[in-house]
């Protein structure tokens, strides 16, 4: 976890990564990966989506790709994964 707190402040795009490993779009991650960046995407948005003047703070651009990826993807994960992103 600590590592990707660390990859949060450095990674441009970082939601839109946790969103592409939680699809499992490539096929090889495990269910357990998915859940986790899942998880990990729920409380990234929680910390920071109107959170003006922290280290992080999403762009206008990471929202709008959000908005634009999360309604699809909710439509084809598993349920535990829903759960999670539509928290």
């Amino acid at each position: 976890e600590e590592t990707l707190r660390q990859l949060e402040l450095t990674t441009p795009n970082f939601p839109q990564l946790l969103l592409s490993i939680s699809s499992g779009s490539n096929g090889v991650l495990e269910a357990h990966v998915r859940l986790a960046a899942s998880l990990f995407f729920k409380n990234f948005c929680k910390r920071h989506w109107d959170m003006e003047g922290t280290m992080v703070s999403l762009t206008e651009e990471d929202r709008l790709a959000i908005k634009q990826i999360i309604v699809e993807l909710i439509t084809r994960v598993p349920a535990n994964i829903q759960s999670q992103l539509c928290e």
